[in-house]
């Protein structure tokens, strides 16, 4: 029963050091871009819950907060029709940005799930990641100034970010069949590039009606190179509390032993007032303050010898 204070004591410390489940407070973010031409606005739900108003084809939606965990994404078509297949299971984890793309031909529709990767561009360059939407194109290649940047990217997937320059005196960005020189599917400049960010790239539409729609992407611009720690936020607080109850578990402890062994606990009261060696017997007696000299204790050796020798000579 003596270590049961010591146990309780133990178990608040493991309590409140422990981390907060990461999913509790940590977020991951999700957009949609609309990629099916014939088809009406969609909006996007995860596990029910709509993320966001509906987007008309080639509408690029803003990046929503949601806690990180596995989802079940789900399009619905405006007017309530819903696609076949028409949802995915995700898992979604912290800190990561996903882009969720309505691509197929309508009423048959299909959500894909993409991780859009992160890496700042070179200074003054303009950072560029392509996503190849369109269903009937092959996989294609981005050049500038006839150099490949982007290297045979099939549908439906996003490429890694790139460096491109910004010069906006130049339509210079070409959208080519992998691997070829011609013929070019379509044309666009740097002007629509800014630098120092990344800037996605959507190839939408069917091949022979090909577009491209350029979205600066500032949301990404503030993501740090290591992701912040998601654990237990309230850290701070939680040590102050830690240190206040090991206090108040110290005090209960010392308490609950007096109340345990009432004989020590009147023992230390009895002696506290005075200086004492060791523990009181017949052998050791309590020191007066008053007599901690050397010339009282010298005093006092004397007396009993002459005390002792007194007792031999009545003996």
């Amino acid at each position: 029963m003596r270590s049961l204070p010591l146990l309780v004591l133990i178990v608040l410390i493991a309590g409140l050091s422990t981390p907060a489940p990461a999913g509790a407070r940590a977020v991951a973010f999700v957009r949609l871009v609309h990629a099916i031409p014939n088809a009406p606005a969609i909006t996007l739900y995860a596990n029910g819950a709509p993320q966001g108003d509906a987007l008309r084809f080639a509408e690029v939606g803003a990046y929503r907060s949601i806690p990180a965990g596995s989802y079940r994404f789900q399009l619905a078509l405006a007017g309530g029709e819903t696609g076949a297949p028409s949802q995915i299971e995700v898992k979604i984890a912290a800190g990561t940005y996903h882009t969720i793309a309505a691509v197929g031909i309508a009423p048959y529709i299909e959500p894909v799930a993409l991780t859009d990767e992160y890496r700042a561009p070179a200074q003054g360059k303009a950072g560029v990641r392509v996503y190849h939407l369109s269903p009937d194109t092959p996989a294609i290649d981005l050049l500038q100034n006839g150099d490949r940047i982007v290297y045979n990217l099939p549908f439906p997937e996003a490429s890694q970010v790139v460096d491109a320059s910004a010069d906006r005196n130049q339509r210079d960005l070409q959208i080519l069949p992998a691997t070829v020189s011609k013929p070019v599917l379509v044309t666009f400049d740097s002007a629509s590039l800014r630098a120092d960010m990344v800037n996605d790239v959507f190839i939408l539409n069917e091949l022979a009606k090909i577009e491209v729609r350029v979205v600066p992407n500032a949301m990404l611009v503030a993501v740090p190179a290591e992701l912040p720690r998601t654990g237990n936020t309230g850290e701070p607080f939680v040590w102050i509390v830690l240190a206040l109850l090991m206090i108040t578990c110290g005090v209960a402890v010392r308490q609950w032993s007096f109340a345990a062994n009432p004989a020590r606990a009147g023992g230390l009261r009895n002696r506290s007032p005075r200086l004492m060696e060791f523990e009181p017997s017949t052998r050791y007696r309590p020191v007066k303050p008053a007599q901690a000299g050397f010339a009282t204790v010298a005093r006092d050796f004397r007396r009993r010898a002459s005390r002792r020798s007194r007792n031999r000579n009545e003996s």
